[in-house]
């Protein structure tokens, strides 16, 4: 066993890659070059420039490569002594494409002027429905009087007259939700494209102390083609502190060439 794991970490040393980042060194002397991708229960994983993840026991890294993935994870101070992570990797990299991809949808999607209706949500015993402007029929939104299934936003507001919640529909579903503080301030509590078998690139964020100048995030969903992919949890000060994934790879995919 033991030279059947020395045997594999030589082919994986000594494959050739161009990628530029920094050169990986096992304890054999043998080295690669390639992008950090992880390092998770005593597993490294690295990308070579071919884009094929390999996995490599941490322990047959060089002393300067464990130095190199305990900075990565390291909490640094910044500005006036708030603490956050500074994970410099591939994952952290497809976070932000997944994030900007949203807010951009969000942002074409208000540009685009679709209808917009303030239909606030009402119970009629057990039965979730509009209480004005849209109704629901086999879980399908509709405006009143229409067979067309609704495409467009709905609101609705805070006793001061600010918008409390805001749901677009595309066809007749949800596709988008953000809900606000109790006052209609405009701190998110909870937004993302609600439904990952509806949005082909799905993110959800809920945050917490809305009431604060400065909410922090609590969870993250991502998916992708109609599955979900990861939830990561945050504590106390927004940092990651629990990292779910729903799918062996353990991997989120690429959005740069997303339309």
């Amino acid at each position: 066993m033991k030279f059947f794991l020395i045997a594999l970490v030589t082919v994986f040393l000594t494959a050739v890659s161009n990628a530029e980042l920094r050169t990986w060194t096992a304890v054999n002397g043998n080295k690669v070059k390639a992008n950090f991708v992880s390092s998770s229960r005593g597993i490294v994983k690295l990308r070579l420039e071919s884009g094929k993840v390999f996995e490599i026991p941490k322990d047959k890294l060089s002393k300067e490569d464990h130095e190199f993935i305990a900075d990565l994870y390291k909490v640094e101070s910044v500005g006036s002594g708030i603490k956050k992570s500074s994970v410099n990797s591939d994952l952290s990299e497809r976070i932000k494409e997944f994030r900007n991809y949203y807010e951009k949808e969000k942002k074409e999607l208000r540009d685009k002027k679709y209808e917009r209706f303030d239909a606030p949500w009402v119970y009629i015993g057990n039965f979730k429905t509009f209480e004005r402007n849209l109704t629901i029929r086999n879980k399908i939104v509709y405006k009143v009087n229409s067979e067309v299934p609704f495409t467009g936003w709905r609101y609705e507001t805070a006793s001061n007259g600010q918008i409390r919640e805001e749901d677009f529909f595309l066809e007749g579903k949800t596709k988008i939700s953000i809900s606000y503080d109790g006052q209609g301030r405009g701190n998110i509590s909870g937004e993302g494209n609600w439904s990952p078998t509806i949005s082909k690139v799905y993110y959800e964020v809920f945050w917490t102390n809305i009431n604060s100048p400065k909410p922090t995030r609590m969870w993250e969903h991502f998916g992708y083609g109609g599955k979900s992919l990861l939830t990561i949890g945050y504590n106390e000060k927004g940092l990651p502190n629990k990292y779910k994934w729903k799918t062996s790879s353990r991997e989120l995919p690429s959005l740069k060439d997303e339309k």
